[in-house]
């Protein structure tokens, strides 16, 4: 998320560009973050159907057929249970505590890794490592690095001007865990 920012025509056209180029590079999710509906709900809704950008959402105050709550991607031979949240201070989102809790119960039954996309501060993101164990990783723009525990916590940067890469292993049972990220 954090795609969307200006006042002008032509920055729906520059948010157009950012978009299609994040599809083309094959972003399997992108969460919606504080300012990015700031050109309107449509505006988004066209933007995911005319691109194919996968945009998520899971504490989405007013729910676009377009934002999916969560979604579930393949990465080999694990499937990645991916939710996102956006800051409950802006009028677009809920509280992210009431609207990840259901939604993680049922995934984890569905997959082998889940992942959080956030826009909230550091301390938020550190309050919901806390209070949902059951995530494996959180990534977002105002995280501070945290590679022990789980959920392990990594930063991003907005439009894609920073680029991170998280590598995943097998532990001894098969199951995913977090081997590095830069």
């Amino acid at each position: 998320g954090g795609f969307v920012e200006g006042e002008e025509e032509l920055d729906q056209l520059r948010v157009q560009t950012y978009a299609r180029a994040m599809a083309q590079l094959g972003y399997g999710a992108v969460n919606l973050a504080g300012d990015d509906l700031h050109f309107g709900a449509e505006f988004i809704a066209r933007l995911a159907r005319q691109t194919g950008l996968p945009l998520v959402s899971t504490n989405l105050r007013q729910p676009l057929a377009e934002v999916a709550p969560h979604l579930v991607r393949p990465l080999g031979r694990w499937q990645v249970g991916i939710l996102g949240v956006g800051p409950p201070q802006s009028d677009h989102f809920t509280d992210p505590i009431a609207a990840l809790a259901g939604p993680i119960v049922q995934l984890r039954g569905q997959v082998d890794y889940l992942l959080l996309l956030s826009d909230l501060a550091a301390d938020d993101n550190e309050s919901l490592a806390t209070r949902f164990p059951e995530l494996d990783l959180i990534v977002s723009r105002q995280a501070v690095a945290r590679r022990e525990g789980r959920p392990a916590l990594v930063g991003s940067a907005p439009q894609g001007t920073r680029l991170g890469r998280v590598r995943l292993q097998a532990d001894p049972a098969g199951k995913p865990v977090l081997a590095s990220a830069e």
